[in-house]
Order: structure tokens, then C-alpha cells, then sequence
């Protein structure tokens, strides 16, 4: 479901609800401790988390190369100190990206932001416990006003920050916990309760089918699913409503008891998946497969780990501390030992290392040449570059140039020429700036680079060589290679003389034509 990303909400809610219930009634009794209420998110949360780094870690030795195994140890680091929601912010950025896909641990930002949120949480309402009822009530309004308030500033002008990080997801923590605290009025219809219900679970479902990744979350269209679980969870609360029957079918009473592990297995499994196949969207088959692991990892994970763990005559609050700690110290040693060693690339073969290699293996001159206007200087390479003897040469292009000048150059040293290098990112060498992503605007100066190179060009008459370098299947065909994320290229109508942009029917005729007047004005 393209809205499936929602359900982090809903259980927000729902998290919200149950901890503010379970709070405030040991409150109330006078026998709530700081000690008991983390033992108990110990046992529910730490034991099956930490099996599921472990066979992450292995399953990660086996088919993980050295930088993304790195790239992982960090993760589960980021993960055992609750702090991934804050390191997947700073190394992936957006969660839509395909590059989050294959992040196995992606999925912790969740669990990271909950705890870092019951850290104050409890002293939170401690403190306001002293007070009437109904300060507690305003208080916790207010704080979740600002935390909104600040969600649907963010997620226009910083959109990752607001999507990852607690401050603008303690809102929907704190909607369940308003819903705790009984700040909705008791309905007494049975009508409004069966209309609040089913409103409730239409919202819910709405926002799963009709969101996608482009949808600015969690803003105000964050409100839906939050809004839904309120509903649901406040009237199937009051009396038993056909949304509450529903939910209570064996079937659905059963995901809720392994959800917890459920949560906590599905993405890795997506996301090994994923890497071992190189690429995001799996076949169906493939995908039904991995839901099913999903839930025997999961049933798994809830019987020999879960339940065990939460019995208090096998494991006291001693013993539970005891082996979290271990736990979390094995962990990060495990992690720090990935890091130090390079990822371990021990693992692999001599001749799997040389391809793995070429993957890092880049222009040398990237930072010196690359995106230079020729009014700037352009970057000479080759034989005798230091001394700037005559030009026999000009290498001018897009990504692909950049990728092919070091082979270039060794073939110009051994020659005894030198060259200069015109090269600008998705920008073809076609007059008028043909290939152009639209991400990048309609330009993002490719048009004004090219103009500058072929005025570079009719200013040096002694220019023997011209070489042109571009990603033309590209160009010519308008998308990347199959499972790539570019998007479509816009190819202006140059060569016939038009000045507007189109998704050609004939694509490489125009192409053809943008080549053909590029080399005739070189």
C-alpha cells in the first residue's frame, strides 16, 4: 500500500494511550517507580530486539559488502543507543529514497523516537500528577499543539527532520495519551459510537491507500491516521461497536499479540531481500514469500523470546537489567569491530574484491575539474599539464565524461597531449542543453555550461580534437536502465528551432537532430 508508511502513526497513538493508562493508574495508586516502568520496556522491548540485530549481523557477514556492512554496524549502534531516528536523518535523509530500501535497520527510527520520548514522558506527568486533573490535561494540550505546530512548519522547509525526529512526533504520542486522560467526551449513541468507529477505520484505510511517498508527511495530512486511531480506540473503549467486533476476530487478535516482532523482523527480511536481488520493487512472488517468513519469524520471536522474557519468576529485574546491558555492549563491540576492521572484507574472494574495488575506484581530478565554466578556467590534464603547453584536445560531457577521463588521460600522457575537460552533471553535450532531469529544473545550467564550452571551442582556432562524451541511450531514450530511479528526460525541440519542452514521440529523431548540429557547429 502506498500509504502503508502510516501505521507508524496508529501505533503512536495507540503507544500513547496504553502508556499514559498504565502511568497515571499506577499514579494514582501511589506505587508508580522510574525503575518498574523501564523494566517493563526492557522485557517488551530489548530481548527479541536484540535477537533480531544478531541474526542481522549474520545474515549481514554473509551477503553485506565491506561499506554497507559498516554502513549497517553504525545502524545498529544508532539502534541500541535509541538514536537511529537521528542517524538514518543525517545519512539517508528522505525515507522514500530507493536507497533507504536496502538499510535494514531502517525501520528502529520508529522505536527510537518512542523511547526518547518516554525518557521525559514520565517525569513529565509526575510532575504534573501534583496538580489537578485537568492542568494535566492542559498541559499536555499545549505540548501537543507545539509539537503539531511545529510538524506542519517543518515539513515544508525541512522536510527529514520533521519526518525522523521526536520533537515533531511527540504530537501523536501525546494524542493517545490526551485520549488516556479523557479529554474526549463518553457517547452515549450507539449511532455516534458506530459512526465514530467506522469514521475511525475509513480514515485509517484512506490514508493507506490514497498517501505515497509524495505526500508532505507528517503535517497536516498527518491528522487522518492519528485522528482515525483516536476514534477507534475511544469508542470501541466505551461499548462494543462492529469496528471493535472486527477487530477482535482470533485472526486479527493474533497480529496484534506478534506485532511487536512482527515490526521488528518484516524489514530486514525486505530489506536482505533487496540486496541480495539488487533492486527495490521485489516480484510478487518474491514479496509474498518474505511477508510469510515475516510472520514464522515473527510467531518465532514471540513465543521462545517475548513471552519468556516477561515472566518475572524466570527473569527478575536483576537478571533483565543484567542481560540488557550485556546485550547492548556486545552489541556496540561487535559494531566498533565491523568499523575498525573495514567491514571485514576478509570475507570475500581476491577477485571479488577487485570488482567490489572498481565501485570506489573514481576520478582522481573529480574535485579539481569537475563543473568548472570555461570564463572560470577549464581543467587541464594529460602530458606536461603543470607547464600548460598547447591544447590538442577537449573532453567535454556529463557524468560519463568524468567517468572515462582517467583512461583518457593515461592514453594522452602516453601520447604525449594535453587536453582540457568541460564536464557538468546530467547535462549532455548537445547544443541547448538537450538532456535534462526534471528534478534538476529545466536547465539547472546545462544550457548556459554547453554555450560556454562551444564559445571556449570557436575561441581556440587551433583546436585540433574534440572528443564528446554523454549517457546517449539516455538522451535518446528518455528513462535509465530497468529498476533505475531517473526520472523521464525532457528533450527540447533545438535542432528544429523550437523553444518549448516535450516528451517526444519520436525521441531519437530529435536526439539525432541535436547531435547531428552539435558536431556540424564543432
Amino acid at each position: 500500500m502506498p500509504g502503508g508508511f502510516v501505521g507508524v502513526d496508529v501505533f503512536f497513538v495507540i503507544s500513547g494511550f496504553l502508556i499514559t493508562g498504565i502511568i497515571r493508574a499506577d499514579l494514582a495508586e501511589g506505587r508508580f517507580l522510574l525503575i518498574g516502568f523501564y523494566e517493563r520496556r526492557a522485557r517488551r522491548i530489548l530481548p527479541a530486539l536484540f535477537a533480531m540485530i544478531a541474526t542481522s549481523f549474520i545474515v549481514g557477514w554473509i551477503v553485506l559488502l565491506p561499506d554497507e556492512f559498516i554502513a549497517f554496524a553504525l545502524s545498529a549502534i544508532a539502534t541500541t543507543s535509541f538514536g537511529s531516528n537521528v542517524w538514518f536523518w543525517s545519512q539517508l535523509n528522505d525515507y522514500f529514497s530507493p536507497a533507504a530500501e536496502f538499510a535494514p535497520l531502517l525501520h528502529t527510527w520508529t522505536l527510537a523516537v518512542e523511547e526518547q520520548f518516554y525518557i521525559i514522558f514520565p517525569l513529565l506527568l509526575m510532575g504534573l500528577a501534583r496538580w489537578r486533573a485537568d492542568v494535566s490535561v492542559w498541559a499536555m494540550a499545549v505540548l501537543c499543539v507545539a509539537s503539531f505546530a511545529l510538524a506542519v512548519y517543518g515539513v515544508a522547509r525541512m522536510p527529514a527532520a520533521t519526518f525522523y525526529l521526536a520533537p515533531t512526533r511527540a504530537w501523536e504520542l501525546g494524542f493517545g495519551a490526551l485520549l488516556a486522560l479523557g479529554i474526549c467526551p463518553k457517547l452515549e449513541s450507539r449511532w455516534l459510537l458506530e459512526g465514530s468507529s467506522a469514521t475511525g477505520l475509513v480514515l485509517i484505510l484512506g490514508a493507506v491507500v490514497f498517501y505515497s511517498g509524495d505526500t508532505p508527511f507528517p503535517g497536516l495530512a498527518a491528522l487522518a491516521p492519528c485522528i482515525g486511531a483516536a476514534l477507534v480506540i475511544h469508542s470501541g473503549g466505551l461499548r462494543p461497536t462492529m469496528t471493535s467486533r472486527l477487530l477482535s476476530l482470533r485472526p486479527v487478535v493474533f497480529v496484534g499479540l506478534i506485532s511487536y516482532s512482527l515490526y521488528l523482523w518484516h524489514w530486514p527480511i525486505l530489506a536482505f531481500l533487496r540486496l541480495r536481488l539488487v533492486r527495490v520493487d521485489l516480484p510478487a512472488q518474491v514479496a509474498a514469500g518474505a511477508v510469510a517468513a515475516a510472520f514464522i519469524a515473527a510467531t518465532l520471536s514471540w513465543i521462545l523470546i517475548e513471552r519468556p522474557l516477561r515472566d518475572r519468576n524466570h527473569f527478575t529485574r536483576h537478571r533483565i537489567f543484567a542481560l540488557s546491558a550485556v546485550t547492548m555492549v556486545a552489541t556496540v563491540s561487535l559494531s566498533a569491530n565491523v568499523w575498525y576492521m573495514n567491514g571485514w572484507p576478509d570475507r570475500f574472494s581476491t577477485e571479488a574484491l577487485i570488482v567490489y574495488d572498481a565501485a570506489h575506484d573514481n576520478n582522481p581530478d573529480f574535485a579539481r575539474c569537475w563543473e568548472r565554466l570555461p570564463d572560470d578556467g577549464l581543467c587541464i590534464f594529460g602530458a606536461e599539464a603543470e607547464q600548460k603547453m598547447p591544447i590538442d584536445f577537449l573532453l567535454w560531457g556529463d557524468s560519463h565524461a568524468n567517468a572515462i577521463m582517467p583512461g583518457i588521460a593515461t592514453a594522452a600522457i602516453s601520447a604525449g597531449k594535453t587536453g582540457l575537460f568541460a564536464g557538468w552533471n546530467s547535462c549532455s553535450p548537445l547544443l541547448g542543453g538537450a538532456q535534462m532531469k526534471l528534478e534538476l529544473g529545466q536547465s539547472h545550467d546545462c544550457i548556459t555550461f554547453n554555450s560556454a564550452v562551444i564559445g571556449e571551442i570557436k575561441a581556440r582556432d587551433d583546436l585540433p580534437l574534440v572528443i564528446i562524451v554523454g549517457r546517449w541511450a539516455y538522451a535518446a531514450e528518455g528513462h535509465g536502465m530497468p529498476g533505475e530511479e531517473d526520472a523521464p528526460v525532457l528533450l527540447p525541440r533545438v535542432a528544429s528551432g523550437g523553444s518549448g519542452n516535450f516528451h517526444s514521440e519520436d525521441r531519437f529523431k530529435t536526439f539525432d537532430q541535436a547531435l547531428s548540429a552539435t558536431v556540424e557547429t564543432i
